[in-house]
């Protein structure tokens, strides 16, 4: 059964109706979503030969998206983040939210200005960061590893 095409004849539903129809799997131990789908098809039925939709999908960019990747670049990854304690918040998102605070406050002129206010403002909390890289947050130049 390695050449079968199989998976092109019919969709995962049908086949599943099948493997159930002819007691291969137990009901039992049938998939979560089959009750759903059941329930509620799709309008267009799934299928490998349908064609692809030609619609451009367009990129969703928020704004803390563009800060996270500016200190990704300067701080580099900030470790590891422990997901039991979900009240704690990582490095990374207290600088978010102090950097749209800073923003927010229109005492600086670009982002470099509110870049270095915040960073200085954690340190005052007691985060400390290294710099990756010797140029600044907005130059899209190569990166430059510090080697201690």
């Amino acid at each position: 059964m390695a050449g079968s095409r199989l998976q092109r004849i019919g969709s995962i539903f049908e086949r599943l109706s099948g493997i159930l129809k002819a007691g291969a799997i137990k009901e039992q131990d049938k998939p979560i979503w089959y009750e759903v789908y059941k329930a509620f098809p799709p309008k267009h039925e799934p299928a490998f030969t349908r064609p692809p939709v030609d619609k451009e999908i367009k990129p969703i960019y928020y704004p803390e998206d563009i800060i996270r990747a500016k200190f990704l670049k300067l701080y580099g990854s900030t470790g590891v983040y422990n997901l039991l304690h979900p009240g704690e918040k990582s490095v990374m998102q207290r600088f978010v939210e102090k950097y749209q605070e800073m923003e927010k406050s229109n005492k600086y002129s670009n982002e470099e200005e509110i870049f270095k206010a915040t960073e200085s403002a954690l340190q005052v909390d007691g985060i400390t960061f290294v710099r990756r890289m010797a140029s600044s947050p907005t130059d899209d130049s190569k990166e430059e590893t510090k080697s201690s």
